[in-house]
């Protein structure tokens, strides 16, 4: 069982929507990457040299209303040095992303935790991530239990638009 992908951006969805009709399809080109908006389902499609079409074409739909309501309360800024440490080390015994929640923070353990954890595909993480430090620094993170888990980063050459990646749960373990 594959995470999904879902990327969001509702001021981009907003300004293309006057120059879209129903059905049809817009790209805009970030360097080699290209996203690609569709107003009926009002989503953005990401693809890249990071994803085969097949991948893509897994992406999930879900209404931006949807998403854009969802309330987080746990949140971290991490750097492209912090997050390929911890996916290095979670990599030696898993497949799986773990995020332990405590409170109003959360926790990347390296093997299963005692406690309850949340999982996210490990693979979708990377292939994430790859994409955004290209251009990005610092990457933030949303985590609530039952959620799905948020990333967010802000496109500053798009007038400080927001990027969101939603990963539903790959895997949830309570011991």
């Amino acid at each position: 069982q594959k995470g999904k992908l879902i990327i969001e951006s509702k001021s981009l969805v907003e300004k293309m929507r006057c120059f879209i009709s129903k059905n049809s399809f817009v790209k805009l080109i970030f360097k080699d990457k290209i996203l690609r908006i569709k107003q009926s389902s009002k989503k953005i499609e990401l693809i890249s040299p990071l994803m085969d079409r097949f991948y893509s074409n897994e992406l999930e739909e879900v209404p931006i209303e949807g998403l854009e309501k969802l309330n987080y309360n746990s949140h971290i800024s991490l750097s492209k040095c912090q997050i390929n440490d911890i996916i290095s080390k979670q990599e030696k015994f898993s497949n799986i992303f773990k995020i332990t929640p405590n409170n109003n923070s959360f926790s990347f353990p390296k093997q299963d935790p005692p406690g309850s954890f949340l999982g996210f595909s490990l693979i979708d993480i990377k292939r994430i991530i790859i994409f955004l430090f290209e251009e990005y620094n610092r990457i933030n993170f949303y985590i609530k239990e039952g959620f799905p888990l948020k990333i967010e980063i802000k496109l500053r050459s798009l007038g400080n638009s927001k990027l969101f990646f939603y990963l539903s749960p790959h895997k949830r373990e309570f011991k």
